[in-house]
């Protein structure tokens, strides 16, 4: 239901704290320049967790800012740990660990209304450091102008997020930083990161890539077989030791043993593509050279005996029968090669 400044310290008396709670959040959260607020009475909050409490509401005496209120209610004295007579005899800086010029700068900020939001550093009696969200905003309260502020505990949050950041920062420098060549796209197949070896490999700056489309990396007579290899990447979400060659930004080819995987988020749905090849270009070269060596002669170059059987093999089936063989014979070949071995080796 709507809300007026008339009503308002009605609804400060609630006892539905959670609805209450919503509330306070949302108008310190939404306050405009023109909110004043005249609450009767503030009601007691406290909101806990797995038996820990974790919000709590406090007002703090703005006529003389660095003391702690007589409004601050059994909910602060919970989160802290202290009596409310040890709390009413303290300072803001005895709980706030912020240097105190920095407290006092941004009291005045929240005094202004330039500033309705603080992550602070507080310390409870038994002398452990939490994080805090403070939202903030002014009050008055029996003629004097108040900070009303509702306090929720953001120690997890904040290690949560902290944990999150190095492992980002984890992964990013693998793949920054491995020798294998790795390259990341977008669910439209653009470039989203492409790291120093991927750069080594096709001479092209990751800045100069990213956020182009992956073809530009492909041989022009291999981006069809490039399409139907990401839609089988897709439909099975993972696909292991396929060879495909990438482009040299020189124009020459490079042979490259790739394993990709969708990457999903929480709804197991794809969002990007990541994949990581090894160089095998030398590899396939030399394998190559072994496989001709291994079926022609050395010296003339033409097929040899183990090539002429493994093609008979091959051809001796049912569908090919019948098979012709033609065979010939040069006169003096004998001859010829025992002469030109023998200069060969000369």
């Amino acid at each position: 239901m709507p809300f007026t400044k008339s009503d308002i310290g009605a609804q400060s008396a609630w006892k539905g704290y959670s609805s209450q709670t919503l509330y306070i959040a949302s108008r310190i959260m939404g306050e405009t320049a023109n909110d004043e607020y005249y609450p009767e009475h503030l009601e007691d909050l406290l909101i806990k967790r797995d038996g820990q409490v974790v919000e709590a509401v406090q007002v703090k005496n703005l006529s003389d800012p660095l003391t702690i209120s007589d409004l601050a209610n059994p909910a602060a004295t919970a989160f802290y740990g202290y009596l409310k007579e040890e709390l009413l005899n303290m300072f803001i800086q005895d709980i706030n660990v912020l240097p105190k010029e920095e407290v006092e700068k941004r009291r005045l900020e929240a005094l202004k209304k330039k500033r309705k939001y603080n992550l602070f550093p507080h310390r409870l009696k038994n002398g452990l450091i939490r994080l805090v969200d403070v939202y903030t905003c002014t009050i008055i309260h029996k003629g004097d102008t108040k900070l009303y502020s509702i306090i929720f505990d953001a120690t997890d949050r904040e290690r949560y997020k902290e944990e999150l950041f190095q492992e980002k920062e984890y992964l990013n420098s693998l793949i920054r930083y491995a020798n294998a060549p790795i390259i990341i796209l977008t669910i439209d197949l653009k470039i989203a990161e492409f790291n120093q070896a991927f750069e080594k490999l096709t001479g092209r700056s990751r800045e100069n890539v990213i956020g182009q489309g992956f073809e530009i990396l492909i041989p022009s007579d291999k981006k069809e077989a490039a399409m139907d290899y990401i839609k089988n990447l897709r439909i099975t979400g993972y696909i292991d030791g396929v060879e495909f060659p990438v482009l040299h930004l020189s124009g020459a080819e490079r042979t490259i043993l790739w394993n990709s995987a969708t990457i999903k988020n929480s709804n197991g749905e794809s969002v990007a593509i990541f994949a990581q090849g090894i160089d095998i270009t030398e590899r396939k070269r030399a394998e190559n050279e072994l496989r001709y060596i291994s079926n022609h002669d050395y010296l003339t170059g033409v097929y040899n005996r183990r090539f002429f059987e493994d093609e008979l093999k091959r051809l001796d089936i049912s569908r090919n029968l019948p098979i012709t063989i033609v065979m010939g014979d040069l006169n003096g070949l004998k001859l010829i090669n025992d002469s030109c071995i023998s200069e060969s080796k000369l």
